[in-house]
């Protein structure tokens, strides 16, 4: 198995409320591209209870199978592109 964790955090000036819209429209669209299908994917928003700024906005977790690995490392070089 292969298991990957990535923290993000949203650009400067961008609300939560915004960072989520733009992850589960534009974001999340990595996969129509031809993203290795993760066995698992999940995903937690975090929101501080104190209303103080997290370091990180959304904790990503996916999981895939032994031969799912060089897929995910062929997907990191093509992010930059979509973006």
């Amino acid at each position: 198995m292969y298991k990957e964790l990535y923290m993000m955090k949203r650009k400067r000036g961008m609300s939560l409320e915004e960072f989520v819209a733009y992850y589960e429209t534009v974001h999340s669209k990595l996969v129509d591209i031809g993203a290795p299908q993760p066995n698992r994917y999940f995903r937690k928003y975090l929101r501080p209870l104190d209303g103080t700024e997290s370091e990180f906005d959304v904790i990503v977790d996916t999981m895939a199978g032994a031969n799912g690995g060089s897929g995910y490392r062929d997907l990191l070089g093509r992010i930059a592109e979509f973006s």
